[in-house]
């Protein structure tokens, strides 16, 4: 599994018969269900906390995409 993969790929053609796939890619599909999950915790809310919980949503991301790639 390619982390870089459109989640939800909607490819577009161009004038120039050009394609093009736009959205969001599987990790930050990913990371963006587990900062939902982690920000249920309303601990987690707090400014100071900002930095902390992007980067654990993204190792949940990275987690994800490594088992689906087994």
């Amino acid at each position: 599994m390619n982390p870089s993969d459109p989640a939800f790929p909607v490819t577009y053609e161009d004038g120039m018969a050009e394609k093009f796939t736009v959205g969001l890619t599987k990790r930050e599909y990913f990371a963006a269900i587990a900062m939902k999950g982690i920000l249920s915790s309303h601990a987690m809310i707090l400014p100071e906390n900002r930095d902390k919980l992007a980067e654990t949503a993204c190792l949940y991301a990275d987690a994800m995409i490594i088992e689906l790639s087994k």
